[in-house]
Parts: C-alpha cells; structure tokens; sequence
C-alpha cells in the first residue's frame, strides 16, 4: 500500500519534564483534516512537532510521503512540500506586502504558485502590496501569511488558529478561499479552536484534550452533538445549519 501523505504515529512531546503531548496518532491521505481543541490542549505544539520547530523534544514518528521528519530541521521540512500558517502570522513589519512574496523561493515542482496569482486569490493585497507587515489589518496579515505558505508550492497546508482575532466577515472570506483551495486538491490541516470555521472546511475533525486526540468524529455529528461540543470544546453548542 501507498503511504499517507502525512503520518503521525505514537508522538510525545516534552518541555523539559512536561509532556504537551501524549501518543497522537493520525494520518491524512488528502483533503482536509480539522484538530480541534481549546487554548492548552497542545495544537500548536503538534504543528510545531511536524514542522521541526523547538523547543519541545519530541520522540515517535511523523512521515510525510514516507519520509521521517523528527530530527530534521525545519528548513528541509519545509521544502518537502508542507507549507506553514504560524498562529500570529510572524509577519516582519519592515518588509513590504510584496517584499515578503517575492523572497520566497518557490519548491521545484508541485503546483506553480506566483506572486501573481497569490494577488489574483486575494486581491486586498495587490492594493496593499507597497504597504509594510505592520500597516497592515489583521485580516490582511493573515491573507499575506497563507499567501507567503502558497508560494512554496506545497502539497500539504498546516494552519495553526488561522481565525484568531479576526471578524467574521474576514473569517467567512478565509472560509471560501479554503474551499477553492480543498477543490484544487490542496491538503489542508487545520488546526482550530473556532467550530464554525473546522466544521466549515473539513469534515473530517479530530478533538484534541490534553495533548491527546480524545474523539475523531465528523463536521455534521459535531455540530449535532450538543453533549460533545460541550464536553471537549467548552463551547455552547452551534445549530446544525451554520456547518
């Protein structure tokens, strides 16, 4: 059989003696995944497990296409075709819109992102694009953020809290641009605390509490489960009709 694109097997991550995470498995073989979970529960140290970003230690297996990723750095991570989304977007205020597009040296192969076509997908930041990272609204960094991860022509999209601090017009605009990127057959792993926004990408979600993945279940028996959004999420439960 073919490898996953993206196997997670029996992962532990550590801060020196605190364990953030504990035995998370998954894989994703294409389309996009959800993890969903509160502020705590060890999202963003998994992003930065698969991504070779310290400083938690990390042990057990992450392959992409069956390539081992622990112990690599970060650099040869990324350039194996997984595109990163950092929660904060880590914009450098200094550098223009498109100073920040253009110093990517876009991955041989895989789809042709350019500059260009990142302006056609969000066309706020062509009118922007003599604007620095710090003039910019938190809507328009995001956009940059995922527009900087899409010019490295990756296969797998990780975004980690893509809807943090954002309103929800701009949310619902991230939501469409997701989609379109689904149907071109882009990989995405999301990784959310919104349920509006994981169940509105991704069917599949997995529920993360304490470092481990507590449920794996779907977008539809998410949003009709008013016991499980409270129970994992902490969250008071949304109507079927917003998924």
């Amino acid at each position: 059989m073919s490898e996953p694109l993206l196997a997670v097997e029996d992962v532990n991550a550590y801060y020196d003696r605190a364990q953030a995470l504990e035995d998370v498995s998954f894989e994703i073989a294409g389309g996009s995944t959800s993890i969903i979970g509160r502020n705590g529960m060890g999202k963003t140290t998994l992003c930065n497990a698969i991504m070779g970003i310290p400083p938690a230690g990390v042990t057990g297996s992450i392959r992409y296409k069956g390539t081992e990723l622990v112990g690599r750095p970060s650099y040869k991570i990324a350039k194996l075709g997984i595109g990163y989304v950092p929660q904060g977007r880590r914009l450098f205020p200094s550098l223009s819109v498109d100073e920040h597009l253009r110093m990517i040296s876009p991955r041989a192969g895989g789809r042709r992102w350019t500059v260009d076509r990142i302006y056609e997908l969000f066309p706020r930041l062509k009118e922007r694009r003599r604007n620095g990272g710090a003039q910019l609204s938190g809507g328009e960094q995001q956009m940059l953020a995922i527009g900087r991860a899409l010019l490295t022509n990756p296969e797998l999209l990780i975004m980690d809290e893509p809807s943090e601090g954002l309103a929800p017009t701009i949310i619902e605009l991230l939501i469409e641009t997701f989609k379109k990127l689904d149907e071109e057959g882009l990989a995405i792993l999301l990784i959310e605390q919104n349920l509006g926004m994981a169940t509105s990408i991704a069917e599949r979600q997995l529920v993360m509490v304490a470092g481990s993945i507590a449920a794996e279940t779907t977008a539809a028996q998410l949003l009709q489960d008013p016991e499980l959004q409270r129970r994992y999420l902490g969250v008071e439960p949304l109507a079927a009709e917003h998924a």
